[in-house]
C-alpha cells in the first residue's frame, strides 16, 4: 500500500460559506499533493487506527477497484510539539518587567501565563482564530508550561 505523509495543516476560506476551513496537507509517494478537511479526519478515524483513504492519484483502466492510501506523519504529539513556536509567536504576547498592574490583570482576565525557552508570555485562553492543531497546542502549553 503507498503512502502519504503529513506536510502542514492549513487554514482555507470555503468559497461557499465564506467560514475558515482547516485542512491538512499531504505528499503522495508519487511526488503529488492533495489536502483533505482536517474535520474529516477528526470524525471519522480514531487516534489508534491508521489512516486510510481512497488513492486520489490512483489511475484504473475502467475497472471498478478502490485502491487506498496510508496517511502517515500525522502523529498530533509531533505536530503540537514541532509547532510551539510558531503559535507563541502568532498567539503570544511576551511579558515585561515595564507591565502595569492593570495591565496585567487585564491580561490574565482571557489568558494564562506559560514559561517557554526562559521568557513567559500571555497565551490566550481561546480564540475562534485557533484551528484543531491550535487547539492541542493550547491545550499542551496549558498543561505543561502554565505557571
Amino acid at each position: 500500500m503507498r503512502e502519504a505523509k503529513f506536510v502542514i495543516e492549513l487554514t482555507v476560506t470555503d468559497p461557499d460559506t465564506n467560514l475558515p476551513v482547516e485542512i491538512d496537507v499531504f505528499k503522495d509517494e508519487n511526488g503529488g499533493m492533495f489536502a483533505i478537511d482536517a474535520s474529516y479526519l477528526d470524525q471519522c478515524f480514531d487516534d489508534d487506527e491508521p489512516l486510510e483513504i481512497a488513492d486520489p492519484f490512483f489511475q484504473h483502466d475502467g475497472m471498478n477497484v478502490m485502491v487506498n492510501i496510508r496517511l502517515t506523519g500525522l502523529d498530533m504529539d509531533d505536530a503540537v510539539k514541532n509547532g510551539v513556536d510558531a503559535f507563541i509567536e502568532h498567539y503570544g504576547t511576551k511579558v515585561t518587567n515595564e507591565d502595569n498592574a492593570n495591565y496585567v490583570e487585564l491580561m490574565m482576565d482571557d489568558h494564562y501565563c506559560i514559561n517557554w525557552k526562559n521568557d513567559q508570555y500571555y497565551i490566550p485562553e481561546n480564540s475562534m482564530l485557533f484551528t484543531v492543531l491550535d487547539d492541542k497546542i493550547n491545550d499542551y502549553l496549558s498543561e505543561n508550561f502554565k505557571v
